[in-house]
């Protein structure tokens, strides 16, 4: 039986790759999943809530005159803080997800509200009228 150690380079012999590291490419067969991307896609929707809150006022301070560029250093800040945005945008999933939960979950939360508001407004109105 030959002597055969796996941590010793050979230099091009046949039926072998090269094992110099400099000529492979990690990033070559790194392909997000669906469901990694949905994740993402999650969380960058839950951090584009409060994103959305503070660049709106950001961008009315802009257009009244008392700041400028405020809202473009908002960007820059959520742009680091969100490090899932870039991992949710590869895949349709990932948009999908980003874009339904920034957008239903302040719409759940206002509609529960308006429910409330609602009810109580119905409920006074029919004591007032009895």
């Amino acid at each position: 039986m030959a002597d055969f150690d796996p941590f010793i380079k050979k230099e091009k012999a046949p039926g072998y790759g090269s094992l110099d590291e400099s000529e492979v490419d990690l990033e070559e067969n790194n392909e997000i999943s669906q469901l990694e991307s949905g994740l993402a896609g999650i969380a960058s929707g839950v951090l584009k809530i409060p994103e959305g809150f503070v660049s709106l006022g950001a961008e009315l301070m802009d257009y009244s005159g008392i700041t400028e560029n405020s809202a473009a250093r908002v960007e820059q800040v959520f742009d680091k803080i969100n490090v899932f945005e870039e991992v949710a945008q590869e895949k349709a999933t990932g948009r999908i997800l980003e874009a339904l939960v920034q957008i239903g979950v302040p719409a759940t939360a206002g509609a529960k509200i308006a429910t409330k508001l609602a009810t109580k407004h119905y409920k006074q109105r029919k004591l007032e009228l009895m």
